[in-house]
């Protein structure tokens, strides 16, 4: 997995065929990476434990809202990826595309 952010970011784009935001949050684009009907926030430490606050899922939820894309939080915790995504949008991919 990632040795920081920055090539979190890199790979996660690069998964998902998608752009990185170059400065996101600080300019008119949100969010870290963008790809086809999605919009992610990436958080990383190379630690075992994080803190994940409601405000960085709200954060994540309006700005994908507004441009009608996905949100999903990829967080990289100890060399491991996860995605948190709404559990309706789970649900939608999952009788979309069953397992």
């Amino acid at each position: 997995m990632s040795r920081d952010w920055r090539a979190q970011e890199r790979s996660i784009a690069k998964d998902l065929h998608g752009t990185r935001n170059a400065g996101s949050g600080a300019f008119s684009r949100k969010g870290d990476v963008r790809a086809d009907g999605v919009l992610v926030e990436a958080k990383w430490t190379g630690k075992k434990s994080m803190t994940l606050q409601s405000s960085v899922l709200e954060k994540i939820v309006a700005e994908a809202l507004i441009e009608d894309r996905m949100p999903i939080l990829h967080i990289e915790l100890n060399q491991r990826g996860y995605a948190l995504l709404e559990w309706d949008d789970l649900l939608g991919l999952l009788l979309r595309d069953p397992i």
